[in-house]
């Protein structure tokens, strides 16, 4: 048996061009279906902030519970469908690459929202759409592309999740949705956009790293689960390393969670902003909190040199004025007619 195990280690040496080039089709893979997947999630919201428009009365009041209406949950599982196709993209892509992407929603957001949604749309909102979009792509160049394939060893070890600096930020992230729970919410919600999104990006950023884990470990299910497989020198049994792992499970229950809980928050955003300013706002806070979080738990910053990091450092501040120039100056957004 162990011969057969060194047999199998000697043959995947052989096997490091041909790997090497099936990476590369999994990482083009992956950042074409984020981009389909995030275009789904813009329709969807949209879709949703349709729904409470027509939920609304002209004195702006909810007619009903928006869980009733059944456009919005039409919108809701388009959601639903673009969220999973965007987990299985993160499985194949790093995060610090596919939640960029993410900005492609933004043009489809500005189109839909300003054409079918009627809101509007002024002359600087190009200038900040270009801005937001500039400043990912900075960070796309900024962070390079992170080769090494994550198995439940690798994640359950102190490369990765057993590390220091998890375990500190991930404290950090309970430590500051604690604090705008509290502090800030009940204050400043219904009239600052980016505390109910602030909330929503943060969140939705622990999904994203679970993603990253949950999803590289359930596409390999296969190959896991068809065969023992070899190990240095020892021999694991079938599924030990996918769905006979807790974290596998725990990854799933993580990405659920977090997933509803966000939504909750981005919804509440939907009721009182327009999706002009609620969609490039979300994706510039979502995208920088997960690049942020993939960085921290999955080392994505490990190679980036000081060049890379004054191109991250440039894509921030853009980002973060266009996020300024769309979201201010501003008119209250009227409810379209029923």
């Amino acid at each position: 048996m162990t011969n057969l195990c060194n047999s199998t280690e000697t043959g995947q040496s052989s096997e490091n061009s041909s790997s090497s080039v099936k990476h590369a089709g999994r990482f083009w893979v992956g950042v074409v279906l984020s981009i389909f997947a995030d275009a789904l999630i813009a329709i969807s919201l949209n879709v949703q902030k349709h729904a409470h428009n027509r939920n609304q009365s002209p004195e702006g009041k909810q007619i009903k519970q928006y869980t009733r209406v059944p456009v919005w949950w039409a919108g809701m599982l388009m959601n639903i469908f673009g969220e999973v196709f965007n987990g299985v993209a993160y499985g194949l892509a790093p995060a610090a690459v596919v939640a960029p992407v993410g900005s492609v929603g933004v043009f489809f957001n500005a189109i839909i929202a300003v054409t079918f949604l009627k809101e509007s749309c002024r002359r600087r909102d190009a200038f900040g759409l270009c801005a937001v979009v500039a400043g990912v792509v900075f960070v796309i160049v900024g962070v390079p592309e992170q080769g090494e394939a994550l198995t439940a060893r690798l994640l359950l070890s102190d490369v990765y999740y057993y590390s220091p600096h998890s375990y500190i930020y991930l404290i950090g992230l309970c430590v500051l949705v604690a604090f705008m729970l509290i502090f800030l919410e009940r204050r400043f919600a219904e009239r600052h956009i980016l505390v109910w999104l602030t909330l929503c990006s943060t969140i939705s950023s622990v999904t994203v790293i679970a993603n990253r884990g949950f999803f590289s470990l359930l596409l390999v299910v296969p190959s896991d689960c068809t065969a023992p497989n070899c190990y240095r020198g020892q021999l694991d049994a079938p599924c030990s390393q996918t769905l006979g792992t807790y974290i596998f499970w725990l990854l799933g229950a993580v990405i659920a969670a977090t997933a509803i809980w966000s939504m909750y928050y981005l919804q509440r955003a939907m009721m009182v902003f327009g999706n002009t300013e609620v969609v490039p706002v979300y994706y510039c806070t979502f995208t920088l909190a997960s690049i942020i979080g993939g960085a921290v738990i999955y080392n994505e910053f490990l190679d980036v040199d000081a060049v890379g990091f004054i191109q991250f450092g440039c894509g921030v501040v853009c980002a973060g004025a266009g996020v300024w120039v769309l979201t201010t100056g501003r008119k209250a957004e009227q409810p379209e007619p029923a």
